[in-house]
């Protein structure tokens, strides 16, 4: 039985000091990480790095093209998003990840995504 890789990102984002780190890190069928793309950022507010975190996804070959044809890394979404909780400080904002996360909704962390 093949297991679907999985794709889930990691974000370090200052609120006095707007810059910080995004890393995208692809779960292996064997259960090993890989680093596929890193993001620094520096003086970005919450739409510009959500803007430039779409694109770098596109570019790494997550989501869909424009005809609904999955893209060459075969990962429909990003599974969830770690960080610390400055990220989430404005619910329903940019950093809203809820819709994206693996439950729709439901916030998770490193412990609750059975990675």
């Amino acid at each position: 039985m093949k297991i679907a890789p999985r794709v889930f990102r990691s974000l370090a984002w200052g609120i006095h000091a707007p810059g910080g780190c995004v890393l995208w890190w692809l779960i292996k069928p064997t259960k090993h990480l890989h680093i596929l793309r890193m993001l620094s950022f520096e003086q970005f507010d919450e739409h510009d790095l959500a803007t430039e975190m779409k694109t770098q996804e596109a570019d790494i070959g997550i989501g869909v093209d424009e005809q609904g044809i999955l893209r060459k890394l075969g990962v429909s979404v990003v599974a969830y998003t770690v960080g610390s909780p400055e990220i989430v400080s404005n619910p329903g904002g940019a950093f809203d990840f809820s819709s994206n996360a693996g439950d729709a909704g439901k916030r998770q962390n490193c412990a609750d995504a059975g990675a």
